[in-house]
C-alpha cells in the first residue's frame, strides 16, 4: 500500500443518490475510483463495507457488492485509513454506527514452479505467495543435491509474491523433490518433484537421423522445420533417457492467435502411450524425460489445428502461421540420433478438410474438434502398412480456392507454401508408391474436367512411371460425372499408362458426419477400409505360401523363404512382406524383391505375431516368433514340443460308442501349444485354426453332407507360436441309433404343451432364457419364450451369442425330456458372414435367422474390413432349413453389423422364441 502522507480513501454518498470512492494520496489530491447511482430514502440507515485485498477494492452497501476497482498505485508494504463522508437528502447526514479495521493474517501460503530443468543450470523461478500478511521466513529445500538462489525468502508485515531458482547439481535421485517449510509456522503446501536430466546436445531438424513425413514438412535447412498440415509427423531413434522437441510460437503470437486456437501436437517413446500437449508462449520445450539407458524411439504427429482465429481465418499460405515449427531437437550429451525403421512403400492423399479431419471428432470449429490421427488417410496407412503423406485444406477444390489464403488444388499442389516449391527438377524427391487425389466436395457443379484431366498428367510427370495414381471421387458421390469423364478421357489420350485408377466407392456408399458435410470418426474407418479394399482391387494379384522365417547373417535381418509363389518382384504392386504383432502393429515391412525369398529388417524385440504377404486383392499369412538383434528366430518349420505323453484326442474320455453326435473332446496338447485345429477330415479341409484347450464341444457330423450310424474318426492337430503344427492324432467311436425306451420302463412326465410349457419350466425350476445341458450329453440348449428348448447346432453359432460356457445350467436328462425341441439357434446377426458348403455366395445375417447375399467382394470388405474372408463359417448343408433368405445386398449402405447386433438380445430374438 501506499504510505504517502495523508493517504486514504474516502468513501462519499451525496444528495443525488451517488456513492463514489476516492484514493487520496495527499490531503487534497482525490482520484475517483469507481461510483454508484442509487435512489436513497430520507431517515434511512445505510451499511456499508469497504474491503482492500492486495490491490484489489470492493464497496458492499447494505449486503450486495456495487463498486469493485482495481488500485494500480498499490505497491508497497503499509497501511491506509478509511474515511466517510455525506449528506442524505433530507439534511439527516451519514451516520457511521460501527467500524471495524482489520486486516487478513497469512495462515498458509501457495508454491508453484517448473517440474523439469538440466543439471548445474538454474530453473525458471518457483514462486511462493503468503494468504495474507506475513511477518517471517520461508525456506526452500531438496530432496537432491543443488542449492538455491536466495537461499530463503523473508516477508515484513506484507503478502507479496517472492521468487527462488533452483540449480541441481547431480542427476542422481530425479526427481528431486522441492519442499518448502516456514518459519513462525505457516500451514506449508505440497512439494513439487523437479526432474533433472543431463546437459543437452543440440539435434538440427535437416540431421539425416531424422524422418520427416513427405511433401507435408519443409525443412529449412538446419534452422527449421514446419510441418504445414495437420497429420504431419516426425519419427527418429535415440540413445540416452532425454529427448526434447524446441519448438517457436512467435508466428502465433505476432498474428495474434487466440492461445484456445494453437496447435496440438502429440508425441510417443517406445510406442507407449500418446503425450499429447496444445502449444502455447511460455512452453519452448516438449520433453520425454527419466527413460531408461538404452535405444528410443520417438515419433511426433500434428494432430489438430484450427481454421480461424476468432472469426478470421488464418494464413496456410501466403506468410503460414499455424505451423508446427520445430526448431531444433535435444538429447543427452554424449547420446546421439539414428535413422528410424520406415515402411518401404509411401501413400499420399491429397484432399480438403477431410482429409485434413476437420470436425472429425464433433461439430465445432474447435481444436478439439477436430484431429488428423482419426481422419481416413492416417486409417487407411495402418490398413496399407505405408509411410503417409496427408495433405489437406479446408475448402479447397479444383477449381475452388481453399480457406487461409490457399489456391486452388492445380496452383497449389506443387508448393509447401507460396513460392516454395515441392519439386526439384520438376519431379517430387521421392515418388509415392501411391497417391490418392479426393478433391470435389468444395466445386460446387464448376466446369472440373480439364482441370482433372491435366492434372493427371502432371501428377505422372512428377511421381513417375512406378507410382499408382488413384483419381477418386469424394465419398458423397460429388462431381462423380465430371471426375469419370476426366478419367477415361486421360485413359483414352493415355492407353499405355496402366496405373492410373478411378477410385469410386459408388453411389450407394454413405457415411454419418458430425456437421453433415464432415464425416465423423467411426465413418473416418469406414472409409478407410473401403478404400483399402477398393485399392487392393485394382493392384496385380499373386498367391504365395510362405513357409518360414529364418535369421539373417546381418544383425537383425529376418529372412522369408516360400514355396508355390507367384509374384513379381520388386516393383510397385509387387507382394509386401511383412511382420506384424505386439508391441506395435505395423512392425516392418519390404518389397520382395526375389522369386523365392525376401529378406527384411526389423527393430529389436520378440514379435509373436503374424508373417503376411500381402499384394492386390490376396494376402497369405502364418503365424511366426521373431527374435531380432542377436536373438534366435523360431522358424515355422519347427514342430511344437510334445507332452510326455505325446499329443493325442479322445472321444467321451475314450468311450467306443455314443447315441449322440454331440460329444466331448480331450485334447493333449504340448507346453508350447498355442493353437488347435480339429476336423472330421483327415486332410483337414473347411476348418480353422483356434485357441488351444484342454476339452471342447464337438459335432461328430461336422463339415459332412451325411450323418448315418457307423464308426466316426475326429482328427487333431497342434500348433505353437511360430504356426508350426504336429501331427494329426485321431480317435475313434461308434455313432449308435438310439433304442425308444418302453413307456413303462420311464418315470419321465409327458411332455406338456401350450401355455403348460412355461409351467413345466417353474416346475423344474428352469427360467426362460437358461442355457441348459444334460449331465449324459454335449448339447447344449437355449429355452426360448415358448417354452421349447432350442439347440446349438455348432460351437460356432454358440460363440457368436455368448463368451464362453460358464452360464450353461445342468438339468437332468428327465426333466431336459419334458421340454419340447425347437428350431435350431441360428448365427447371431452382425457376428460374421456365412456360406453353405456346396454354395459358393456369402451371406450377412439379419434378425430372425434371414440371411442376404453379399453381392461383391467389395462391399464385403467394406463392410467386414480387409480380412472378411478369413471371417466367413462354412455351415452344414444339412442346416440350411434353419434359415430364411431376404433381399440381397447390393451397396455397404444395405446392411451394417453393429446395427445388426444391435436388434438383438436373446437367441429367440426376432425368431418368435
Amino acid at each position: 500500500m501506499n504510505t504517502g502522507t495523508g493517504a486514504h480513501y474516502e468513501l462519499c454518498l451525496y444528495n443525488d443518490g451517488s456513492w463514489y470512492l476516492y484514493h487520496y494520496t495527499a490531503l487534497e489530491s482525490g482520484v475517483l475510483l469507481g461510483s454508484w447511482a442509487s435512489s436513497i430514502s430520507p431517515a434511512t440507515t445505510y451499511h456499508a463495507t469497504f474491503s482492500l485485498a492486495g490491490s484489489a477494492l470492493t464497496v458492499t452497501i447494505d449486503g450486495t457488492q456495487r463498486i469493485s476497482v482495481t488500485d494500480s498505485t498499490i505497491s508497497a508494504a503499509g497501511k491506509t485509513g478509511v474515511k466517510f463522508y455525506g449528506t442524505a437528502a433530507d439534511g439527516s447526514g451519514l451516520v457511521i454506527d460501527n467500524f471495524v479495521a482489520s486486516e487478513t493474517t497469512a495462515n498458509t501460503y501457495t508454491f508453484s514452479g517448473p517440474i523439469l530443468g538440466q543439471v548445474n543450470a538454474a530453473s525458471t523461478n518457483f514462486s511462493v505467495t503468503p494468504n495474507g500478511i506475513y511477518t517471517g521466513t520461508i525456506t526452500p529445500a531438496t530432496s537432491g543435491t543443488g542449492s538455491f538462489t536466495p537461499a530463503s525468502l523473508t516477508w515484513s508485515a506484507e503478502s507479496t509474491t517472492q521468487t527462488f531458482t533452483y540449480t541441481p547439481s547431480s542427476v542422481s535421485g530425479s526427481p528431486h523433490t522441492i519442499s518448502v517449510s516456514s518459519a513462525p509456522a505457516l500451514t506449508d503446501p505440497a512439494s513439487i518433484a523437479y526432474t533433472v536430466i543431463p546437459v543437452q546436445s543440440s539435434v538440427a531438424v535437416n540431421n539425416a537421423a531424422l524422418y520427416w513425413s513427405r511433401d507435408n514438412v519443409y525443412v529449412n535447412g538446419s534452422t527449421n522445420a514446419l510441418m504445414l498440415v495437420m497429420g504431419s509427423y516426425l519419427k527418429t531413434n535415440f540413445t540416452g533417457t532425454t529427448f526434447g522437441v524446441n519448438v517457436d510460437t512467435s508466428a502465433l503470437s505476432t498474428a495474434g492467435i487466440a492461445a484456445a486456437r494453437y496447435p496440438v501436437i502429440r508425441y510417443a517413446v517406445d510406442g507407449g502411450a500418446w503425450t499429447t500437449a496444445q502449444l502455447n508462449t511460455t512452453t519452448s520445450t516438449y520433453w520425454s524425460a527419466g527413460l531408461s539407458s538404452g535405444t528410443h524411439t520417438f515419433r511426433l504427429e500434428y494432430d489438430s489445428g484450427a481454421p480461424y482465429s476468432g472469426t478470421t481465418l488464418i494464413d496456410k499460405w501466403t506468410t503460414p502461421v499455424n505451423p508446427v515449427n520445430i526448431t531444433s531437437f535435444s538429447i543427452d550429451s554424449g547420446s546421439s540420433a539414428s535413422s528410424p525403421s520406415t515402411l518401404s512403400e509411401l501413400l499420399r492423399v491429397d484432399g480438403d478438410s477431410i482429409t485434413e479431419g476437420l470436425r472429425s471428432v464433433d461439430a465445432t470449429d474447435t481444436i478439439a474438434g477436430n484431429s488428423a490421427s482419426a481422419a481416413y488417410p492416417h486409417v487407411l496407412a495402418g490398413l496399407m502398412n505405408v509411410e503417409y503423406a496427408q495433405l489437406g485444406y479446408g475448402g479447397q477444390g479444383w477449381t475452388t480456392l481453399g480457406s487461409g489464403n490457399v489456391p486452388t488444388y492445380p496452383n497449389a499442389v506443387d508448393y509447401y507454401y507460396n513460392g516454395v516449391s515441392r519439386l526439384s527438377g520438376g519431379v517430387l524427391a521421392q515418388a509415392p508408391t501411391y497417391w490418392l487425389i479426393v478433391h470435389g466436395v468444395n466445386d460446387g457443379g464448376a466446369a472440373i474436367s480439364s482441370a482433372v484431366q491435366t492434372r493427371i498428367g502432371q501428377a505422372r510427370t512428377e511421381a513417375g512411371a512406378a507410382c499408382h495414381i488413384f483419381v477418386t471421387v469424394p465419398f458423397a458421390g460429388t462431381e462423380r460425372t465430371n471426375i469419370t469423364n476426366a478419367y477415361n478421357a486421360y485413359v483414352a489420350a493415355n492407353p499405355t499408362d496402366t496405373k492410373v485408377h478411378l477410385l469410386d466407392l459408388g453411389a450407394g456408399f454413405s457415411f454419418t458426419t458430425t456437421d453433415g458435410t464432415h464425416p465423423d470418426t467411426p465413418s473416418h474407418s469406414t472409409i478407410a477400409t473401403a478404400l483399402a479394399a477398393a485399392i487392393n482391387a485394382q493392384l496385380p494379384s499373386m498367391t504365395a505360401s510362405p513357409t518360414s522365417l529364418v535369421q539373417g547373417t546381418i544383425g537383425n535381418e529376418v529372412i522369408l523363404t516360400g514355396t508355390n509363389t507367384s509374384w513379381t518382384a520388386g516393383t510397385p504392386g509387387s507382394p509386401v512382406f511383412s511382420l506384424t504383432g505386439s508391441p506395435d502393429a505395423r512392425i516392418a515391412s519390404q518389397r520382395i524383391t526375389s522369386a523365392t525369398a525376401a529378406t527384411l529388417t526389423i527393430d529389436a524385440g520378440s514379435y509373436p505375431g503374424t508373417l503376411r504377404i500381402v499384394d492386390g486383392g490376396n494376402s497369405t499369412s502364418t503365424s511366426i516368433t521373431v527374435t531380432a538383434r542377436g536373438g534366435v528366430s523360431v522358424p515355422a518349420s519347427t514342430p511344437p514340443q510334445p507332452p510326455a505323453t505325446g499329443f493325442a484326442v479322445a472321444i467321451n474320455n475314450g468311450d467306443a460308442s455314443t447315441t449322440s453326435t454331440a460329444v466331448t473332446l480331450a485334447l493333449t496338447g504340448g507346453p508350447d501349444t498355442a493353437t488347435m485345429a480339429i476336423s472330421n477330415s483327415a486332410d483337414f479341409s473347411s476348418i480353422g485354426i483356434e485357441p488351444y484347450a484342454a476339452t471342447k464341444l464337438w459335432n461328430l457330423c461336422s463339415g459332412l453332407t451325411a450323418c448315418a450310424p457307423g464308426t466316426y474318426t475326429v482328427y487333431a492337430k497342434f500348433y505353437n507360436a511360430s504356426g508350426a503344427s504336429s501331427d494329426a492324432v485321431s480317435d475313434g467311436i461308434s455313432l449308435m441309433v438310439q433304442e425308444e425306451v418302453p413307456a413303462h420302463a420311464t418315470s419321465t412326465p409327458p411332455v406338456p404343451s401350450g401355455s403348460a410349457l412355461l409351467d413345466n419350466l417353474q416346475r423344474i425350476s428352469v427360467s426362460i432364457h437358461d442355457l441348459i445341458k444334460s449331465p449324459d450329453n454335449t448339447a447344449v440348449y437355449y429355452v426360448g419364450t415358448d417354452g421349447k428348448r432350442h439347440a446349438f447346432p455348432n460351437e460356432q453359432v454358440y460363440f457368436t451369442w455368448y463368451a464362453d460356457f460358464s452360464g450353461i445350467r445342468i438339468v437332468s436328462t428327465v426333466d431336459l425330456a419334458t421340454i419340447p425341441l425347437g428350431a435350431n439357434v441360428t448365427y447371431k446377426p452382425g457376428a460374421r458372414p456365412v456360406k453353405f458348403l456346396t454354395d459358393p455366395k456369402v451371406y450377412a445375417v439379419a434378425s430372425g435367422g434371414i440371411l442376404r447375399w453379399i453381392t461383391s467382394e467389395l462391399i464385403a470388405a467394406t463392410i467386414y474390413g480387409v480380412d472378411w474372408n478369413r471371417m466367413v463359417d462354412d455351415v452344414n448343408d444339412i442346416l440350411f432349413g434353419n434359415y430364411a433368405f431376404g433381399s440381397d445386398i447390393i451397396s455397404p449402405a444395405d446392411y451394417d453389423p453393429a446395427t445388426a447386433a444391435a436388434s438383438v438380445q436373446y437367441p429367440g430374438d426376432g425368431r418368435g422364441f
